[in-house]
């Protein structure tokens, strides 16, 4: 039997969860920053939303939680932080003796009540088809159940579309597929996005007459940024003349020496201006993945190295 990664929702709670609570990766940046400049564990924890000064929820406020023994210069920590800090956040930080109950933030609570709604809803179906599998099933009494389970599956699907419609509005600006996928976990947003389309296609009675979108936002086809349509667009406007070349996923073998070219975003902020080509690949000097020109073959610390080798080959009789 195949596990699931550890990094994939192992539940329908954990699903549902992830897709809500996404933030901006500025986060993690800012908490990965802070503890290079910390001893021991390195804890560095961000809460979003909160004011670690006043101790409660504020929306314009973070909150950068390390350990006081780990912490040898805490102003050096939080400015590593602030390099990343989306310019409308007040960065707090707090350094504690020990793990503050604090840091944790809180699971966005539509994760549970949708969660709740989608077991219901599944259970019911299942258990009229159960019934309905018995020949001793009194019609009359089978057909209302088969109403009130219809009733209830298109009751759970409408919030079901809410909730994911809640989630890509968190993510409004942004690549649910990256340009590049290095590493499988690269490609979590694109899959969570996959499975909760997949609960609620789970819910219709029958085949839609067409495919369902959501209401005021959308994913462009081609390069899977998360933006508002115009007219009902399934492209953004960086990509309704000019799409990428290719699609990373899937379609480059990840060995040293592997290379291919695509087209990546070239960003004024959060906001594609255009596209270039690049190549990228599998250094083989090195084996690490890199990103360069067209015709790059190596990544640019390897590349000198190998181009030396190369010119005392050629010079040697």
């Amino acid at each position: 039997m195949t596990s699931i990664p550890a990094w994939m929702p192992q539940t329908q709670h954990e699903l549902w969860s992830q897709w809500l609570d996404w933030r901006l990766p500025h986060y993690d940046a800012m908490a990965r920053e802070a503890s290079q400049h910390l001893t021991g564990t390195r804890h560095a924890v961000m809460r979003v939303g909160w004011d670690g000064t006043s101790g409660r929820e504020s929306e314009d406020h973070a909150t950068l939680f390390t350990l006081t023994d780990e912490t040898p210069d805490p102003a050096v920590a939080l400015e590593a932080a602030e390099r990343y800090t989306p310019f409308w956040i007040l960065l707090r930080h707090v350094a504690s003796a020990e793990l503050s109950p604090e840091e944790v933030t809180p699971s966005d609570p539509r994760a549970a009540q949708i969660t709740v709604l989608v077991d219901a809803a599944v259970h019911a179906l299942r258990q009229v088809d159960q019934i309905a599998s018995d020949d001793r099933a009194p019609t009359a009494q089978l057909e209302k159940l088969r109403r009130t389970t219809e009733e209830q599956l298109d009751a759970t699907r409408r919030e079901v579309e809410t909730t994911i419609v809640a989630g890509l509005e968190r993510r409004h600006g942004f690549f649910l597929t990256p340009p590049a996928i290095v590493t499988p976990e690269s490609a979590l947003q694109t899959m969570l996005y996959e499975m909760v389309l997949s609960v609620r296609t789970q819910l219709e009675i029958a085949a839609p007459d067409r495919e369902w979108r959501p209401s005021g936002i959308a994913v462009c086809n081609a390069c899977s940024v998360v933006f508002t349509p115009k007219r009902g667009a399934q492209r953004c406007e960086s990509c309704r003349d000019h799409p990428p070349e290719a699609n990373v996923l899937g379609e480059l073998t990840w060995e040293p020496g592997a290379t291919q070219t695509v087209r990546v975003p070239q960003l004024v902020g959060r906001v594609v201006v255009g596209w270039k080509s690049v190549t990228i690949g599998m250094c083989p000097g090195c084996g690490q993945p890199f990103m360069g020109r067209r015709d790059a073959k190596a990544c640019a610390e390897c590349s000198p190295k190998m181009r030396q080798r190369r010119r005392r080959r050629r010079s040697t009789p």
